[in-house]
């Protein structure tokens, strides 16, 4: 029998809960216990039929539980001094996006486990769905050469009218479409091209205290440049829609929830010269279990086994940060209206 991996969540809201699910559906780990502020989601945790214990206050549960690893799922202010806690115990942390509320919050953390012996993961699931793996092995492949110039975009039917909770406090969640669903897309960004090296952008506030939309320039070191356009006050997108567009020198891929379109000047590899679809279907679920989004099943078992074999998951605090550095960037210039280095930044 393989060891199972004593797990605790902290942070019983939408993504908490989604978290705890989904531990408990995994064999190699085992729900002891959830933290949560607010002591009325001790009813629901009992009526939901999770056997765990819950805990109102965070150091008693770290006290008392013979816990392995944790999943922090809190608003990003709170992350900092939640981490400290946990690393100060030698747990395995898993926090999710953004990392933190700012990059000086972000750097802060990273500082916390680089002479530590500790498994540490950041929740950007793009990483873990099938299409996205796709394309990145097919960059890497240079299936489309060199890459000569990227498009992205993420729109969502979210916010229509003024808002209030930390959700839309700066402060509290760091900003607003951006450090939100647009961070996403940031992380596949320096997946898949790496840091850039200045970056340019606009955000505007329609509704929310925070930005409710923004654009953004990249421009890197050998040439490449690309723009990413985020908005979740659009109507018509009741899930979030993106929409990749890669030019090469080689061809054109697209990139969407569901599918890939290449169009390659000559046949390359196993992909012949024109049009080739790969669907999301052709290439499997990412998941066992249907909960409304891709990912996260494959997120949370694969940190798991990072924890099991003490290995470094895809998507650790450093990934992590590098995304912090960028949205600071982008709020840095947007406010200065002007190119940001980002050597600049942190």
């Amino acid at each position: 029998m393989r060891k199972k991996i004593k797990t605790g969540v902290i942070g019983m809201g939408k993504m908490g809960i989604l978290h705890a699910a989904l531990i408990n559906m995994i064999p190699q780990a085992e729900l002891l216990s959830v933290h949560d502020t607010n002591k009325k989601l001790s009813k629901y945790v009992k009526n939901s039929g999770m056997e765990v214990a819950f805990y109102s206050e965070l150091e008693k549960m770290l006290d008392k539980e013979d816990l392995d690893a944790v999943f922090v799922c809190t608003p990003p202010f709170t992350h900092l001094p939640i981490v400290q806690e946990c690393v100060h115990r030698k747990l395995n942390v898993f926090v999710e996006k953004p990392l933190a509320e700012s990059c000086s919050s972000a750097k802060k953390m990273v500082s916390l486990i680089e002479k530590e012996d500790i498994i540490h993961a950041t929740g950007f699931t793009l990483a873990h769905i099938p299409l996205y793996k796709k394309a990145k092995d097919m960059l890497s492949r240079e299936v489309l050469g060199r890459i000569q110039r990227f498009h992205i975009s993420v729109y969502f039917s979210q916010v229509f009218s003024k808002k209030k909770g930390w959700f839309y406090d700066k402060d509290k969640s760091g900003g607003g479409v951006i450090i939100d669903i647009a961070s996403h897309l940031i992380y596949l960004v320096t997946w898949y091209f790496g840091l850039p090296q200045k970056v340019y952008a606009r955000t505007l506030n329609f509704y929310s205290d925070v930005e409710d939309c923004g654009s953004i320039l990249f421009e890197y070191k050998d040439g490449l440049t690309g723009a990413l356009d985020a908005n979740w006050s659009i109507p018509g997108y009741r899930l979030a829609t993106i929409e990749i567009a890669l030019e090469g020198e080689k061809g054109f891929m697209e990139i969407t929830n569901d599918y890939i379109k290449l169009n390659l000047l000559q046949s390359i590899d196993d992909f012949r010269e024109g049009w080739t679809s790969i669907h999301k279907i052709d290439l499997g679920s990412t998941s066992h279990f249907d909960l409304g989004s891709e990912g996260f099943f494959d997120e949370d078992s694969h940190f798991i086994d990072c924890c099991l074999l003490k290995e470094k998951p895809a998507v650790s605090w450093n990934e992590g940060l590098d995304v912090q550095k960028i949205i600071e960037a982008v709020y840095r210039s947007s406010e200065k209206r002007c190119l940001i280095d980002l050597d600049s930044v942190c």
